[in-house]
């Protein structure tokens, strides 16, 4: 999985460049990030899992999610 973090308030339009990058090696997706582009995509395409921007215990649960389920994580990849 590749993760992606920007600080609260700041992500909501953006969508990181390397995103594209990160989609293209065929690996899941773990963002701390506002609510908008990024997140949408992660939603309605299930390439990865968010947290809030700025909410790391959020943030570190998926992360332990995501690594006891490594078929999800493939899943997500694909």
């Amino acid at each position: 999985m590749h993760v992606v973090s920007c600080k609260p308030g700041l992500g909501g339009a953006a969508m990181p460049s390397k995103m594209l990058s990160i989609m293209s090696a065929g690996r899941a997706v773990v963002a701390s990030f506002d609510e908008g582009e990024l997140t949408y995509i992660l939603n309605h395409y299930n390439c990865g899992r968010y947290a809030p921007a700025g909410d790391m215990q959020a943030f570190v649960k998926i992360i332990r999610e995501m690594v006891a389920d490594r078929k999800a994580c493939e899943e997500m990849g694909a």
